[in-house]
């Protein structure tokens, strides 16, 4: 039907355009109804608000975490704080992450996590071994600070699974530096004020003009994310298109799909994100096997019953050690080394638990105290694997949430990395508990638990963290100089 007979029937447009008209206006005061019965809720409770600035004198500057937490107890599970130019939000507990964040995913994030980051990791569980296997001859010499040896293989692991041994040989030492002085910058700018958020026009200012650091930190992340994004993509796209480039992520998504910018984002954010939660996870256990000796000793017994001391653990085997599983979980449980989740913004106004969530908010996890709640743990400074074997402490929630479920994200915007984080992060503590004893420095006393500290920052790590790694036996010598003639 051409439009010169469409308008020779004005009836039938007549009706049209009214009936269009009806259904847009109804929709419109079904939406403004939505809107208008959700002011009837309150904002969460928070600081004090004063004009102009909101909560910014009441915003914590230093031990973010810990003033988190005495927020959580002045003004309960969810606290909102009005910025310049931005709603805060924060969620103590795992109920409100679930509910809002993982039930309400397409409307609070973006990103989408696809199966490219979870399915096709297990197929990579050989590589997982042998790097483990150089980084169990490594130890063998090393003593220090056991954190940085602990980031260097993952961020060999990392580069290796995702874009291939040779970008490795190529880029690998610049990609682990570009990536933590990333993670700097990207700390720096959440978690400290900038006029710029009160006065919008201030980003068209140059970044030279004395007071522009907001600028100049914007326009460094940036150079930054593109070098992770682009860079090693690019080098093993060349690599495929050669047949240069051995197995690994990169290999097969091109295989499967061809060059692709999501392909390429969604590989980087699994390297920036993978690097640091895994080796934070890994330091985590090492750490607590310092500390605890006796809990060492009893992975070691479990450890051994399966492999009688006469090979190495292999990914598989992870089913049949559930008190070495219950330690990993305890470890990244006590003490946790991420207190901060990653920051969610919703795309529409939400109502939680009561509470109105204003469109455009900045939801943060208070991942610390979730992990820390007495409500739900019962003795959250004891630790005591044991509670993830048996009947909970009295009080305690019987259904104890997964300390990876919490430290990793809620929703869409779970990290890419949790999948490879537990997988190969479980098996090189594992295989590490399994061949040497964890102890302190030649002359050193062991460290107290309860006088223990922290660095204060979103991602902590213990404060000098240095130990040796002795082999426990001679049968562990025995698979280290094998393992050193096979290399």
């Amino acid at each position: 039907m051409d439009l010169l007979s469409v308008l020779e029937r004005p009836r039938e447009v007549g009706i049209a355009i009214v009936s269009f008209s009806l259904l847009g206006y109804l929709s419109i005061r079904a939406l403004r109804r939505d809107e208008e019965s959700n002011k009837t809720y309150p904002l969460p409770p928070g600081p004090p608000r004063d004009p102009l600035i909101g909560s910014v004198r009441y915003f914590p500057s230093s031990q973010l975490w810990k003033s988190f937490c005495k927020w959580q107890d002045s003004y309960g599970d969810i606290v909102h704080a009005q910025l310049p130019g931005v709603s805060f939000v924060m969620l103590n507990t795992y109920e409100a992450c679930q509910d809002l964040l993982s039930k309400r995913a397409t409307t609070t994030s973006g990103r989408d996590v696809s199966y490219m980051l979870t399915d096709m990791v297990g197929n990579h569980d050989y590589h997982v071994e042998q790097i483990t296997k150089d980084f169990m001859l490594d130890l063998a010499k090393f003593q220090g600070y056991v954190p940085q040896p602990v980031q260097s293989v993952m961020s060999r692991l990392i580069v290796e699974i995702t874009y291939g041994k040779e970008v490795f040989e190529k880029t690998g030492k610049e990609l682990s530096t570009v990536n933590h002085e990333a993670i700097q910058l990207v700390q720096t700018g959440l978690f400290n004020f900038w006029f710029v958020n009160i006065f919008h026009f201030l980003r068209f200012i140059p970044s030279w003009v004395p007071g522009a650091t907001f600028k100049r930190i914007g326009e460094r992340a940036t150079q930054l994310s593109k070098f992770m994004r682009y860079t090693p993509f690019g080098m093993a796209t060349e690599l495929h298109g050669t047949g240069c480039l051995s197995h690994c992520l990169t290999s097969e998504l091109l295989d499967e799909f061809g060059p692709d910018n999501d392909l390429r984002d969604a590989l980087g954010m699994l390297y920036q994100a993978g690097v640091d939660s895994t080796s934070g996870a890994i330091s985590a256990y090492l750490y607590a096997l310092l500390l605890f000796p006796e809990v060492a000793e009893r992975i070691y017994s479990e450890i051994h019953q399966v492999t009688q001391g006469q090979r190495l653990l292999r990914i598989t085997d992870r089913s049949s050690l559930p008190y070495t599983e219950a330690v990993w979980k305890e470890a990244i449980r006590w003490n946790p080394f991420f207190t901060l989740g990653v920051p969610h913004v919703n795309s529409q106004e939400e109502v939680v638990h009561g509470f109105r969530i204003p469109k455009g908010s900045v939801i943060m996890q208070n991942i610390g105290f979730m992990l820390t709640d007495p409500k739900v743990w019962g003795d959250p400074d004891v630790f005591r694997p044991e509670r993830f074997l048996s009947k909970c402490p009295p009080g305690a929630d019987p259904n104890l949430p997964d300390p990876m479920n919490i430290v990793f994200g809620f929703g869409s915007r779970i990290c890419p990395g949790m999948y490879l984080a537990d997988r190969a992060g479980f098996h090189i503590a594992a295989t590490t508990v399994s061949l040497f004893h964890v102890q302190p420095l030649k002359g050193e006393p062991r460290p107290d638990p309860a006088t223990v500290e922290y660095t204060d920052m979103p991602m902590r790590q213990p404060v000098n963290f240095s130990a040796r790694f002795t082999p426990r036996d001679q049968q562990a010598e025995y698979l280290l100089k094998t393992l050193s003639l096979e290399k």
